[in-house]
């Protein structure tokens, strides 16, 4: 169904949606999007004392990560898990041995443990990788982690949505919205394009 840009959209028919973030007024800001197109949203931050109904959740655990999807799951299907998070210094700057050494542990590991125990407790979970705008290419994190997360999705047959967006306080938030409901075309033939090099660099 076609709608002018006045008119809102609402997606009555989709399953909860999960935001695991290191940043909560961000989360918060496309949490407040989101709800407004009807989605039911459920957030989690790392740490175990958070404020309800926020989830609690332990990157460096397997088991924070699948009881955090059981909560989720007994309000319903899971139909998006959303990883929001930053690679880079705020800074901008270099970043430091020990830098380097947290964000292994949570921005590798943690959603790397979060996305084998999605596909092992959902059926038809799409995931999202939302990957800070300012960040492009200032961090030799972000392909790593853009690798991990192709790797993961081959393996456990998942869809994903890799997508750019919070650049700043005031930007709007619309195209990531529809990056995550519907999925971006320039982004998804992005990650098919990357897959396709990786298959081929590998067969030679």
């Amino acid at each position: 169904m076609l709608t002018t840009a006045s008119e809102p959209l609402y997606y009555t028919d989709m399953g909860n949606l999960l935001i695991v973030s290191h940043f909560s007024g961000e989360a918060e800001r496309l949490e407040a999007r989101l709800r407004e197109r009807g989605i039911d949203v459920f957030l989690a931050f790392p740490g175990e004392n958070v404020d309800e109904p926020c989830l609690p959740w332990k990157p460096s655990s397997p088991f924070s990560s699948k009881s955090l999807l059981l909560q989720v799951l007994q309000k319903g299907e899971l139909e998006r898990l959303v990883c929001l998070h930053r690679v880079h210094p705020e800074s901008g700057g270099p970043l430091s041995f020990s830098e380097i050494e947290e964000r292994v542990d949570t921005c590798l590991k943690g959603w790397l443990f979060l996305l084998k125990e999605a596909a092992e407790l959902t059926r038809k979970s799409e995931v999202v990788l939302v990957l800070d705008a300012d960040g492009e290419g200032s961090s030799p994190l972000v392909p790593l982690l853009e690798a991990g997360f192709l790797s993961l999705l081959e393996v456990c047959r998942r869809m994903g949505i890799p997508a750019r967006g919070l650049r700043r306080e005031k930007a709007t938030l619309d195209p990531l919205v529809d990056s995550i409901l519907e999925g971006d075309g320039k982004s998804l033939y992005r990650w098919r394009e990357i897959r396709e090099r990786r298959r081929l660099w590998f067969s030679k």
